[in-house]
């Protein structure tokens, strides 16, 4: 299902993609690694969607992941200053 999902998302095909990246969060035997790269790929389909209140959803928990974990958290912040810029949530809380 993971090959399927990032095919999808080579392809832009953004509504399938996202449908698979949803049953991939849901398996519980995940690693943080896997996780995090399914939210990203997952924030990134919402995002070419216009859909910003599920990419700050996305991004939020990223970074949030990321931290608790040491990873890096450029690409998540990103987003999230973006859709807030979008939605014009200028007072918008950049943390988790």
């Amino acid at each position: 299902m993971d090959m399927q999902a990032q095919e999808y998302f080579k392809q832009k095909n953004w509504i399938q993609a996202i449908d698979l990246y949803n049953k991939l969060l849901g398996n519980k035997q995940n690693t943080i690694e896997q996780i995090i790269s399914y939210l990203t790929n997952r924030a990134q389909c919402f995002l070419e969607l216009n859909n910003y209140q599920a990419v700050i959803i996305d991004s939020k928990n990223i970074i949030k992941l990321a931290q608790d974990h040491n990873y890096n958290v450029c690409l998540a912040r990103k987003r999230l200053i973006h859709c807030l810029y979008l939605l014009k949530r200028f007072a918008g809380n950049l943390s988790h």
